[in-house]
């Protein structure tokens, strides 16, 4: 049945019923919808553009692995970005200056029901950590739901001197791409693009700087959208660092880079503390590239994650395997009838749907249950489903695409309620 064809988009969407139904529904092509990767590079700065040479011929392998008529072409991941402030769409006449509910959804790349999320922030305790009117990047988070917790461990590059409390970059539009699997920026205040692309439990960055720049990361190790209640980072190679950070769920994180790490210091003012990854010898066109493993049970269980999901594989190759993913999963349900534009709304609805539960196990089974204790039960461990009013129809959507995932859920729910049960 999930593999059949419906007709008529309309009819979809108001089936299906998904939870992005708060988006903002339109689509301004001057805005936030699609626009070839070449389009975006012609705008940026002619000084950059030796530099971004290596990014683009990276994009150009990425693009080979796409077809015709791709049903990730219609998904839009900006839609829902935006902030409601519309009597239109908000159904009545705002009489606050503060920000009022969007649809929460954040732009960066992730996979279907995946331990990462790997997205930028514009804004922390801000729904999805990014709102589409928002003007600067403070970094780019590991994990988010749409709501007001999570988006651990941010990373951002920078260059030369930073403030802990001011190191945030602008950026434009007219410089972001975003697709499934995929997302890039340019950082106007450090002359660095970004391009990001993950795995079910990795996260794949690419920063390509000036020639002449010194590369940095900037690891907001004690903030997130929760409050950190502990933290770690140190150098544990010549390329690689680890620590984790804990602030609903303790997640550990295993980062090998291309680059040999100089050390990895803090460093604090009047009001906050970041952790600075500084390298040697890194003035140089070629970019730098984190390839990082995360895990709710252990630093040595992060590793595993990336030895088994990244380790060996290039940005194209990751950024191409994850297009699959979501091409394979949309592709389930084949849409006739209605608009292009109606099309692209159905399919960005259908691919924010899939983002959440979220899994919370390693590729060897374990995870942290709610005691504390590492456990493993043959199973996939995901987070609970929000299961406010959705459970009529978006946990229907998942078992009908999704089935394997939807029995652990299943399964992972029945151990949770047994061990609050017990207690």
């Amino acid at each position: 049945m999930a593999e059949g064809v419906f007709s008529g988009v309309d009819n979809i969407i108001e089936c299906i019923h998904l939870h992005c139904i708060g988006i903002r529904w339109y689509m301004d092509s001057n805005r936030i919808f699609r626009c070839t990767i070449f389009n975006r590079y012609e705008k940026i700065e002619n000084k950059m553009k030796n530099e971004l040479l290596i990014s683009i011929i990276s994009l150009i392998l990425f693009t080979s692995c796409e077809s015709q008529n791709k049903l990730t072409e219609y998904v839009n991941p900006l839609l829902g970005s935006a902030t409601l402030w519309e009597k239109e769409d908000l159904g009545y006449v705002r009489k606050k200056a503060t920000r009022t509910w969007g649809a929460e959804t954040f732009p960066g790349a992730t996979l279907p029901n995946a331990m990462v999320q790997l997205s930028p922030v514009t804004q922390y305790r801000s729904g999805a950590g990014y709102q589409y009117e928002d003007s600067v990047i403070y970094g780019f988070s590991h994990t988010n739901k749409g709501h007001w917790n999570l988006l651990h461990v941010s990373m951002m590059p920078v260059v030369g001197e930073i403030s802990p409390s001011d190191y945030c970059s602008h950026f434009s539009h007219q410089k972001e791409t975003a697709r499934p699997g995929y997302y890039q920026v340019y950082l106007d205040r450090y002359n660095v693009n970004v391009e990001l692309t993950s795995t079910l439990r990795c996260a794949y960055h690419k920063y390509t700087f000036r020639k002449e720049d010194a590369k940095s990361v900037l690891v907001d190790i004690r903030r997130s959208n929760n409050t950190v209640t502990e933290w770690h980072i140190e150098k544990s190679g010549d390329k690689v660092f680890t620590g984790y950070q804990a602030g609903e769920g303790k997640i550990f994180f295993y980062a090998t880079t291309n680059y040999v790490i100089d050390d990895v210091v803090m460093k604090k003012d009047g009001h906050h503390e970041v952790a600075l990854v500084n390298f040697v010898n890194s003035k140089d066109s070629k970019p730098l590239e984190m390839k990082i493993g995360f895990s709710f049970v252990s630093v040595e269980n992060a590793k595993m994650n990336l030895e088994h999901e990244m380790l060996h594989k290039d940005f194209a190759q990751v950024a191409c395997e994850a297009d699959e993913v979501w091409e394979k999963l949309l592709s389930k349900i084949q849409v006739s009838g209605g608009t292009e534009r109606e099309k692209s709304l159905f399919y960005s609805c259908l691919y924010h749907a899939f983002k959440w539960p979220a899994l919370r196990s390693d590729v060897n089974f374990e995870y942290t249950d709610i005691e504390g204790n590492v456990v493993n039960n043959g199973f996939h461990y995901y987070t609970n489903p929000s299961f406010w009013d959705d459970y009529r129809n978006k946990l229907t959507l998942l078992g009908m695409l999704s089935p394997e995932v939807t029995i652990d859920v299943i399964k992972a729910e029945f151990n949770l309620q047994m061990q609050q049960n017990s207690d």
